[in-house]
């Protein structure tokens, strides 16, 4: 709000209107959104559920979504991206999504900035805290989710460690979204706060064995720090046992309670599927 204020002309004595102006805040600006919703995608004909369902919560909770198309295999799947965004911004990336996840979040216009990958969906749990704007609680500009990795279908999630919990920040605000563009690369700083609600991770059911292999042949194979990413990637190579845990709403008051809970699963691996065996 300005502000008038009186003053004396120091040469005719007479007087005069000031008006001040308030110092700009851009996180407070009425032409920002309240939230921003992006993600990266090659748009590929099994992503559109995702796209949908991203599509779907922006309007719910009021939402800017903004998709950032990689042109990597081509423009083939360009108009599905812009069918679901508000803004869709033009991306290469180098075959992971941090080389130019910074350049989405840098075209979002939202006071806070939540990912989601093309493969996750946030749970029922999470949508409710999203609606309720339980991030604008005070306690952090930084938020960080359990990510649930559903296996062997939509209704459970592995509790096994390393799979669980695993914490991701995914949502800031504006001046703190940040990401380093190395695979795998973090928020530049920090996890924050963890909320009490998952996203939900289809990437074992969405992508065949054969291809999360060759995702680990190409990008994470030799490198140190990548070692518990390719197991988790293709846990059919890696482990004879996983313990799964129901998935319900996603509400996780305190994500490490459930670690390694649930009942276990025995790995039967074939060459070219993801068949599991009791």
């Amino acid at each position: 709000m300005n502000t008038t204020l009186e003053a004396q002309c120091p040469h005719c004595l007479g007087k005069l209107e000031l008006e001040t102006k308030p110092k700009w805040n851009i996180e407070t600006s009425p032409k920002m959104k309240p939230l921003s919703l992006v993600t990266v995608t090659t748009a590929q004909p099994r992503t559109e559920a995702f796209l949908s369902h991203m599509r779907d919560l922006s309007d719910d909770i009021g939402a800017e979504f903004v998709v950032g198309y990689d042109t990597l295999y081509g423009i083939g799947g360009m108009e599905m991206a812009q069918k679901y965004a508000d803004m869709m911004c033009i991306v290469k990336s180098k075959g992971y999504l941090e080389s130019v996840l910074q350049d989405v979040i840098d075209a979002a216009g939202g006071i806070w900035i939540l990912r989601l990958d093309d493969d996750e969906m946030v749970t029922p749990a999470m949508w409710k805290w999203l609606k309720d704007k339980e991030y604008e609680s005070g306690k952090s500009q930084i938020w960080s989710f359990p990510e649930a990795t559903l296996f062997p279908s939509t209704m459970s999630f592995i509790s096994s460690t390393p799979f669980w919990p695993d914490i991701h920040p995914r949502l800031q605000t504006w001046r703190y979204a940040q990401w380093d563009r190395t695979p795998h690369g973090g928020a530049k700083h920090g996890p924050g706060v963890t909320a009490p609600v998952a996203i939900a991770h289809h990437k074992l059911l969405v992508k065949t064995i054969g291809e999360r292999r060759a995702i680990w042949e190409q990008r994470d194979k030799g490198k140190a720090r990548d070692e518990i990413h390719a197991s988790m990637s293709v846990p059919e190579d890696n482990y004879d046992e996983l313990t799964i845990h129901p998935l319900s709403d996603g509400y996780f008051p305190d994500a490490h309670l459930v670690r390694g809970k649930g009942r276990t699963i025995h790995l039967t691996p074939r060459a070219n599927n993801d068949t599991i065996g009791e």
